[in-house]
């Protein structure tokens, strides 16, 4: 890192804009749909083909989710397995 004694600002800066954008995005929401709407999005959704696509997606989304969040998981775990072989 060319200045690291600049990295804590940054880090504040970027994650108050994203947090800021994430209450405007969740404000304006609201205040187009109001308080009728599922905080589940898919629960809003027609029941049709449209609908299913979107659930599987979300499903498959989850799946490879859960994969790559046990990848650095299972590759400590391998290495105590071998250490603890020796």
């Amino acid at each position: 890192m060319h200045r690291p004694y600049r990295f804590r600002w940054i880090l504040i800066i970027s994650l108050t804009i994203i947090t800021v954008a994430t209450c405007v995005f969740g404000v304006i929401g609201y205040a187009a749909y109001g308080p009728t709407t599922h905080s589940v999005i898919s629960e809003d959704l027609p029941s049709d083909a449209m609908n299913v696509v979107v659930m599987v997606t979300l499903c498959f989304s989850l799946f490879v989710t859960y994969a790559v969040q046990s990848f650095p998981v299972l590759g400590i775990a391998k290495r105590l397995v071998l250490l603890w072989d020796i």
